[in-house]
């Protein structure tokens, strides 16, 4: 089941933020963040099979892993600026459906991100990188509790 964009709402939100009367500890600039996100999460959830394609070739070894990682972070790229433009678009918004899992995913792809992000990073405290091997491990674990 899906549940529908509460373009309403989300028209209320934006009318609170132009005049000013939100701040960013508001729970209205939360909300509007959060029907943003929503947005972001849902064009990315709309081409699961391409990440689902994506993250299969890395873990068979198809593709190496730093361009895994370009291509899983270019296409979070896509996604971010398709849902910029579909957030200005009130006809759009007016039939946009959420898919009732899209919070799962989402965490997927974000635990996932952070790691492509977190790679060249130090990241464990011992003042070394992570290893291919460890990215790998993570990645495959992300996946697997999906």
């Amino acid at each position: 089941m899906k549940k529908h964009f509460n373009l309403s709402r989300y028209k209320e939100l934006l009318q609170l933020e132009e005049s000013g009367k939100d701040s960013l500890f508001d729970k209205t600039f939360v909300e509007l963040l959060s029907y943003k996100a929503n947005i972001a999460d849902q064009i990315s959830y709309n081409r699961k099979g391409n990440y689902f394609s994506l993250i299969d070739k890395y873990l068979s070894r198809v593709i190496a892993p730093h361009e895994f990682r370009s291509k899983f972070l270019e296409m979070e790229n896509q996604d971010s600026r398709t849902a910029s433009i579909i957030l200005q678009d009130f006809g759009e918004l007016e039939v946009f459906t959420l898919a009732d899992d899209l919070e799962e995913f989402s965490d997927l792809l974000s635990q996932i991100s952070t790691l492509c992000f977190g790679y060249y990073e130090v990241w464990d405290g011992t003042m070394k990188r992570m290893s291919e091997s460890e990215f790998y491990n993570l990645v495959n674990n992300c996946y697997l509790q999906f």
